[in-house]
């Protein structure tokens, strides 16, 4: 098993989908963002222990997640576990409960029709809901190499804002004021070294409560980053220099370096789109892009934060 954890809107979904192009992986996105861990979103080391069993029953179960929102995101790419009929019929299948779920609401939630891998394939799952998990993740499943992706905080908290600007997320409150998110953040020990409180969060203005929200969680999976079973790398690494990241990542994955992962890579870097949910991107914009768009006040906010975790080749301004 492979997993891929990291922050929203971090590129998790363009790198998730070169990993899905592989021939042999079979691809699950966001299980727990639809099949939620009933655990803290925060765990420190001293706490693995208890939470370990449950942890450990979620990953033995993870396949069983297949809502058309995890199983069903398109394009599917030819795997050597189907035949072409059968690639075929999935992806008629999934496009057709794609097509009527906006006329059905019920089938967003239901599952497609697929025909799955019943061996000789490597499951993996992404996830932007478990960055303080990673040290029970970790320990629950030895064998499961986790990538944990981080991308500069400017580009982070540029793109939620940009996102809440544009209504592109579900839920009605705005990030910056999810007071049980930032709650629970204060369970970690950055927080409480900081001495961080919710009145403090509450006064600062939008961009400083998310570059508290991005360290804490930064610092979280650095806390992880040298188990034997997890890489961190930089989204930005990957977006410079493509063809050497991705054949590393492979490589710590246990996976060739496929081809249709090469075509994958050249088709989605070959081309720009501004569309926020997009995983077309010239990849220097697509890192650069918050240079232009940020408020200076903002970007002097996050720094300020951040700043003792900007000095390194790729985060530099």
């Amino acid at each position: 098993m492979l997993a891929m954890i990291g922050m929203p809107r971090s590129g998790t979904t363009w790198v998730a989908k070169a990993i899905d192009s592989h021939p042999d992986t079979y691809y699950l996105h966001e299980p727990d963002s639809v099949k939620r861990m009933n655990i803290p979103q925060i765990i420190s080391a001293e706490q693995v222990d208890e939470y370990l069993p449950y942890v450990n029953d979620y990953l033995k179960q993870i396949e069983t997640v297949d809502s058309l929102k995890v199983v069903g995101r398109l394009p599917y790419y030819p795997k050597r576990y189907l035949n072409n009929l059968q690639l075929n019929f999935n992806r008629l299948s999934a496009l057709t409960y794609k097509s009527l779920s906006q006329f059905f609401n019920s089938l967003a939630k239901s599952s497609p029709i697929l025909i799955k891998p019943k061996k000789h394939h490597v499951t993996f799952w992404k996830s932007i809901e478990s960055m303080g998990r990673v040290s029970v993740l970790s320990r629950a499943n030895p064998s499961m190499k986790m990538l944990l992706l981080v991308r500069h905080p400017c580009a982070v908290i540029n793109s939620e804002l940009r996102g809440e600007a544009q209504n592109k997320f579900a839920s009605k409150t705005p990030v910056y004021e999810n007071w049980g998110l930032f709650e629970n953040l204060l369970a970690s020990d950055t927080a409480k070294q900081q001495q961080l409180t919710l009145e403090a969060i509450k006064q600062m203005r939008p961009a400083q409560r998310l570059a508290w929200k991005w360290r804490i969680f930064y610092e979280q999976l650095l806390t992880q980053a040298e188990q034997d079973n997890c890489i961190l790398m930089q989204y930005e690494y990957l977006c410079v220099k493509p063809m050497q990241g991705f054949e590393e990542l492979l490589q710590f994955f246990g996976l060739s370096f496929d081809q249709q992962v090469k075509d994958y890579l050249i088709a989605s870097t070959s081309s720009h789109s501004d569309s926020y949910y997009s995983t077309s991107k010239d990849p220097l914009k697509a890192m650069q892009g918050w240079k232009s768009k940020l408020p200076e006040q903002d970007i002097a906010d996050i720094s300020e934060i951040c700043q003792q975790h900007l000095n390194n080749e790729y985060w530099q301004s």
